[in-house]
């Protein structure tokens, strides 16, 4: 993905003794860019704040005023920890570097925030068992694995069935050694097996250990109508600007944090704040708390976001600059534990993770990427977002906070320019106000283009869909997706996939738009959100057959010709078995061939089906309980769409390519063959 264009606030023109991380990546907005056209002048943000404020608050900025009364979660109350299951939508999991512990962190119905230590699970591989290989020879290869490796990794080998998925011989099934070493779905816990954990490792209001064989895990269809009270935050940094020098964390301080709070399906945050060092007047509708140095400010921030216990944290930009530069602010002002604004305790401020990679596209061909995890929290930039989902074009600066939201929401960011910031912060309450006015606006739009675009429902399908943690949707790429999809189809089916011939996605593929070449038309010309027809709304039936006609039809030719790894079949091979063509198997365009599904139903095809079927029915139950919703369906059509492409395209590429795909015109043929399909 290209490096992001930088707010309004950044300073435009950088030059060559800039930071390495801005280099050639960074744009500036000079002045406010020019409204859509139709978009009328703006009233302040501060008017909208002042609607949006609770009734109940005090005139004069009370305890209330923000939402400052509403920054915990509720309480627990009436739990047995003995006999109560924990029933909660998993968000985040994490593996340990020392033990063979999973930590998956989640959210129950009622709000209460979870984490889980999931104990006993031992990794594993298969490797294919030579021939004459006897259960005697087990103990032997034990002891020379543990001989060859340090600290006696090996904690089990035993002997398998398994169909290998490279090519049809028949069913018989083939020895492997299993060899063990000690190393947005719902999930329930058995009250009687957990444990609950008194000393905590997290902020989390419950903690509990399990064995990971007690684990029962839905799918995501029977959870259709279940809704979550997720926390999303939205922050927003103002900084300082030295003339015309990009800012940079160990130089340039944080001046102002504005925070928002809302949760899915909610149009107004409820709890909006600003921290802000020095003095400032109020600000009707939000609450405003000042401080005497940064360093207090970043502390009372960091406690806020450790109050609030946020699932989601987002904002714009916020991966590349917010975060990076408020974690660099934390150091210099050496506030070691600023990383406990995560949900583990203990954990030391994170380095912000910076790497380059080609990329054309960029003005000298190259382009960085950054990363700062938050532990346990799912960080969803929606710059980030944006540029994965809509083509648009960079050199226009049509990926900037003022033109996006001009575009989707017919509104802006408020009316000051970057060289007005640091002289407004130093004028005082009045101007402090100003500028947190500002500061806020950001925030709220970031919220405002999550809810527009159904950002985090179309994530949390795609989470579904290919069974994937939520963070994994914006920071992997289309291979990691369809490989976790490809090896539950084939567990099913008892198949072993054979180690990668390369890397599962190299940093390119993580972050280069994994969309742009499914489409001629990219998602923004098609006005997915809209696409129902103008007579009325849509039927049960129309739910459904709109994700199966809507099958691109490369996707349809994989299912119609039943091509698979686990089909293939040289001629010498369905010779011996006696098979005919035609009858049993079908020639592609390239001459490789591919038995019928009745004799082996391949696990492609079975992917690609899958992913419609689920669609198909988890839209069915949300439009016969009243549930149904243009936007969702159509995130839910456009994650079906883009993972039944992404399968093939993983199906022809050098990482584990399927021959009968490869050099062939499977598509033309297979998109006559499917006509019929694609109704069924």
């Amino acid at each position: 993905m290209t490096e992001p264009p930088v707010k309004r606030r950044k300073v435009e023109g950088l030059e060559a003794s800039t930071i390495a991380t801005a280099e050639d990546t960074q744009t500036q907005d000079d002045e406010v860019i020019a409204p859509t056209s139709g978009l009328e002048a703006r009233p302040s943000f501060a008017n909208a704040l002042t609607q949006m404020k609770d009734p109940e608050a005090s005139g004069d900025a009370g305890d209330s005023e923000g939402g400052a009364n509403l920054w915990a979660r509720p309480e627990i109350s009436d739990f047995d920890k003995t006999n109560d299951a924990i029933v909660f939508q998993h968000l985040e999991i994490q593996d340990s570097d020392t033990d063979p512990t999973l930590k998956i962190f989640g959210v129950t119905q009622k709000g209460h925030s979870v984490l889980v230590h999931i104990t006993g699970f031992h990794p594993y591989f298969y490797i294919l068992a030579p021939q004459g290989f006897q259960t005697s020879d087990v103990l032997y290869l034990k002891t020379y694995l543990n001989k060859q490796l340090a600290n006696q990794p090996v904690f089990n080998i035993s002997v398998v069935s398994k169909r290998d998925i490279m090519g049809y011989k028949g069913e018989a099934e083939q020895d492997f050694v299993k060899v063990e070493i000690r190393g947005m779905g719902w999930v329930e816990l058995p009250g009687s097996s957990c444990t609950v954990v008194d000393k905590k490792a997290s902020h989390c209001q419950l903690e509990v250990s399990i064995a990971w064989d007690k684990v029962a895990a839905y799918s995501s269809t029977n959870d259709a109508t279940k809704t979550v009270p997720l926390r999303i935050l939205s922050f927003d940094i103002e900084t300082a600007v030295r003339g015309d020098i990009f800012p940079h964390s160990d130089h340039d301080q944080v001046f102002q944090i504005s925070s928002m709070v809302t949760t899915p399906g909610t149009s107004d945050p409820f709890i909006r704040n600003v921290f802000t060092v020095g003095e400032c007047d109020p600000i009707d509708g939000a609450q405003v708390l000042s401080f005497d140095t940064e360093a207090k400010m970043l502390v009372a921030w960091r406690d806020f976001v450790r109050e609030v216990d946020p699932d989601v944290i987002t904002g714009f930009n916020i991966s590349f600059f917010d975060l990076p530069f408020i974690f660099g602010r934390a150091k210099k002002c050496k506030i070691w534990d600023f990383g406990d604004l995560g949900r583990l305790k203990g954990i030391p401020s994170p380095r912000p993770k910076t790497e380059w990679f080609d990329d054309p596209s960029m003005p000298r061909g190259r382009r960085s990427v950054t990363e700062t995890p938050v532990a346990g929290r799912v960080v969803m930039d929606m710059w980030q977002y944006i540029r994965r989902e809509f083509k648009f074009d960079m050199s226009k600066k049509e990926y900037q906070l003022e033109s996006l939201s001009g575009r989707f929401l017919g509104d802006g960011k408020e009316g000051l320019s970057f060289r007005d910031i640091t002289p407004l912060f130093h004028k005082g309450p009045d101007g402090r106000a100003k500028l947190a006015v500002y500061c806020l606006k950001d925030s709220y739009l970031s919220l405002q283009l999550m809810r527009r675009l159904n950002a985090f429902e179309c994530c949390s399908q795609m989470a579904n869909v290919t069974g994937v943690p939520l963070s994994w949707i914006l920071s992997h790429g289309q291979p990691m997706k369809v490989l976790s999809l490809l090896l539950s189809e084939a567990g099913q089916g008892n198949y072993v996939i054979p180690t990668l011939k390369k890397p599962i996605e190299t940093l390119e593929e993580r972050y280069r738009d994994p969309h742009f070449g499914f489409y001629t038309t990219p998602p923004c010309g098609r006005n997915y959100w809209k696409w129902a027809p103008e007579d009325g709304g849509l039927s049960s039936n129309d739910v459904v057959t709109s994700l199966t006609t809507k099958l691109p039809n490369r996707a349809k030719a994989v299912i119609a010709n039943n091509i698979c790894y686990s089909t293939h079949i040289g001629k010498a091979v369905a010779d011996e078995l006696g098979l005919a063509e035609n009858k049993n198997y079908v020639r592609m365009p390239n001459n490789e061939l591919c038995v019928k599904a009745d004799i082996r139903q391949g696990v492609l095809p079975q992917v690609i089906e899958r992913l419609v079927l689920t669609g198909e029915q988890t839209e069915r139950v949300r439009y016969e309980l009243g549930l149904f919703d243009q936007k969702i369906s159509n995130g839910v059509r456009l994650a079906w769409d883009i993972c039944a492409n992404a399968v093939y395209d993983f199906a022809v590429s050098d990482k584990l390519p399927c021959l009968p795909l490869l050099h062939s015109r499977a598509t033309g043929t297979g998109a006559q063959k499917s006509k019929g399909h694609a109704g069924r």
